[in-house]
């Protein structure tokens, strides 16, 4: 190689230094945490640490228990702490109560929820208890160092669909009016005077009680033109006296 060459080589590689070294950081990216647990009347303890690898192709998590739990007693809840590495304010809390961790006998799983910025919106807390598993009555508490057994898994936050804000192109009920947008646009108002929407909103709002009395006048006052037929004995009397004449 000539000297052109081996120059303009020295040149490039810093450059391609710049190009490709975020490649590589976005890459392989790792978040950790640190997992605490405790119960009522004593203070939380390090448990284990959880790391979530960001790749190319997806997200893996892992836990490792570091430290074995002794002297959980039965009444009481078991809880967890986790915290983010380098932002102790930043932590997640959940509970079991502490029988249910006997029953599994130590076994259970976790099931963290990240939002887009791979910050923990929620945790899931699940011991693997047996169907044989006997019940809390029948446990003993142990003071024995019992090591748990753990599987965890990640989930998304998957934002909802956006509705975008559409009006109804339809009419709206008799009497009533669709508001306007502040740009102008909406809806067209309702078709005729505002008299006849009130005579027709009054006739659907008091409908009950116009029609029974419409029914009674229409019932009260059909027989008044008619004339009453005559009693049999006035006939009998009117036709007797026509006799006693002649």
């Amino acid at each position: 190689l000539n000297a052109a060459t081996m120059m303009s080589m020295r040149l490039l590689l810093p450059l391609l230094a710049l190009v490709l070294s975020p490649l590589v950081i976005s890459a392989s990216k790792e978040k950790t945490w640190t997992l605490y647990h405790g119960w009522k009347g004593h203070d939380f303890t390090k448990r284990g640490k959880v790391a979530l690898k960001l790749q190319d192709g997806g997200a893996t998590i892992t836990i490792d228990n570091t430290q074995e739990m002794k002297g959980l007693p039965l009444d009481d809840f078991y809880q967890l702490k986790l915290v983010e590495d380098g932002h102790k304010d930043i932590y997640t809390l959940t509970s079991v109560p502490a029988c249910q961790v006997y029953r599994a006998n130590f076994r259970d799983e976790f099931t963290l929820t990240f939002n887009h910025q791979a910050s923990v919106i929620s945790m899931a807390y699940e011991p693997l208890v047996s169907p044989l598993a006997p019940s809390c009555d029948d446990l003993q508490p142990t003071t024995d160092a019992k090591e748990f057994t753990s599987k965890i898994s990640l989930e998304t936050a998957t934002p909802g669909m956006v509705l975008p804000a559409v009006l109804p192109q339809n009419k709206p009920p008799v009497g009533l009016k669709f508001l306007k947008s502040k740009n102008g646009s909406g809806s067209p108002a309702v078709e005729g005077t505002e008299e006849e929407a009130t005579a027709q909103s009054f006739l659907r709002k008091y409908w009950y009680i116009i029609l029974p009395l419409f029914i009674m006048s229409m019932t009260s006052g059909g027989g008044g033109g008619e004339q009453e037929a005559p009693h049999p004995s006035q006939q009998q009397q009117q036709g007797g006296g026509g006799q006693a004449a002649v």
